[in-house]
């Protein structure tokens, strides 16, 4: 048996829709970790938190790379409410994660005065950086939910891509076929850090 290369838009399509699985597959493992450590583990909660609402609206962006995910599309026939929790992560990640632009990433400012019986009245000025936590079960839950209706629509896609592939392949000549190129892939350089891939 020999693994050719398949190009063309569906092959392009078909690794796009692996890309997002693998994203979203790995968003529901970071959820599924966070459920089994205990409270006092916060700053490993947090991390898997951010990574998997990052990587769950990374589907969503504006990636020049890979076709994005529609959410009107992922979510038609679900309740008014699914596309209102798609929002809220959405604007947990810009606004909060990715950048602190809300309130639930504050700084306050203080002095401490005297009591007025020293040579100078401040003590000291003191500050406090503020996060708050969104990270509920009830939150943890919604973003499970839509990731798994988005596993479920790329899928879907997935394997209706990939029978429209097979079949296109299917009507080729067996020697036409097996004259094709290997498939292969090639590990990233420290180049590639600052270039898009092909």
């Amino acid at each position: 048996m020999k693994l050719i290369k398949v190009d063309g838009p569906k092959a392009r399509r078909l690794g796009d829709l692996a890309l997002h699985r693998s994203d979203l597959n790995f968003t529901l493992e970071c959820l599924e970790v966070m459920e089994h450590l205990p409270e006092d583990q916060a700053l490993i909660r947090d991390a898997l938190w951010r990574s998997a609402v990052i990587h769950y609206l990374k589907c969503f962006g504006d990636s020049q790379k890979r076709f994005q995910l529609d959410p009107t599309q992922v979510h038609k026939g679900c309740p008014p409410e699914t596309h209102q929790a798609f929002e809220w992560f959405k604007s947990l990640r810009n606004k909060h994660i990715a950048h602190d632009e809300n309130a639930y990433k504050q700084s306050a400012v203080g002095a401490a005065i005297n009591a007025g019986n020293k040579s100078f009245k401040v003590e000291k000025i003191v500050s406090v950086a503020l996060t708050f936590r969104v990270d509920s079960p009830a939150n943890l839950r919604n973003l499970r939910l839509l990731t798994q209706r988005a596993v479920d629509w790329v899928v879907g896609q997935y394997d209706e891509c990939a029978k429209g592939i097979s079949d296109e392949l299917e009507g080729v000549p067996y020697d036409d076929l097996a004259a094709r190129p290997a498939l292969q892939t090639h590990g990233p350089t420290v180049d590639d850090m600052h270039a898009a891939r092909p």
